[in-house]
């Protein structure tokens, strides 16, 4: 079934900047006129849905999947470019006190019953770095897997913060050796596919 949130997740630089992960935006980027999995994998789709009725009984096409090239709402005045900085990975790894932690599901659809798609935001803020996670998990079943998933790092002194999104995308055919165990995690299986996108950028909130 399908569960829509009405939810946002909104961070403040010190400077008054802001940066918004809402519903509404990211649905705002879902194709409204093409179905993806049928173009990008439609021998393994055709196959697994041979026996579906209304497979080719699509008055009109969209992305039913619900995939979304949502990577935040930025602000006013905020400033991005291309960058080769990445978060500070000793930081993310030490085991300081976590001041604040959030999880929020911005949506989830079963997809009729074909598989699941998710969008969640995490947020965790520590004494020296504030970091955000927006991820949408999407599968569909005996067909592929894809992982979007963009990091907001910033330092507790900085006037900037930077953005890095990565996407992992794969055919079922090519992981499904790994088990159910890990086909069926939505977090586990991301360590498996392999990465078709990675872009980093600074935003700049002075």
């Amino acid at each position: 079934g399908k569960q829509w949130y009405q939810r946002r997740v909104r961070g403040h630089s010190p400077s008054g900047r802001e940066i918004k992960l809402n519903t509404l935006d990211a649905l705002k980027m879902v194709d409204a006129h093409n179905d993806r999995v049928k173009v990008s994998y439609a021998n393994e789709w055709l196959e697994t849905r041979r026996h579906s009725e209304h497979i080719n009984n699509t008055v009109k096409p969209f992305d039913w999947t619900f995939t979304t090239a949502y990577t935040g709402s930025l602000g006013d005045g905020v400033k991005v470019r291309e960058t080769e900085d990445t978060p500070d990975k000793e930081k993310l790894l030490r085991r300081d006190q976590i001041l604040y932690h959030t999880e929020v599901v911005l949506f989830e659809d079963e997809l009729a019953d074909n598989g699941c798609s998710k969008l969640v935001v995490k947020c965790r803020v520590m004494p020296s770095f504030v970091l955000i996670l927006l991820r949408q998990y999407l599968r569909v079943d005996k067909v592929m897997y894809r992982v979007q998933e963009t990091r907001i790092y910033a330092e507790r002194d900085w006037d900037y913060a930077i953005r890095e999104v990565t996407v992992r995308e794969a055919g079922f055919g090519e992981v499904e050796g790994l088990g159910n165990v890990i086909l069926f995690d939505e977090w586990a299986i991301g360590q498996h596919l392999p990465v078709t996108k990675c872009v980093r950028e600074r935003l700049d909130f002075g």
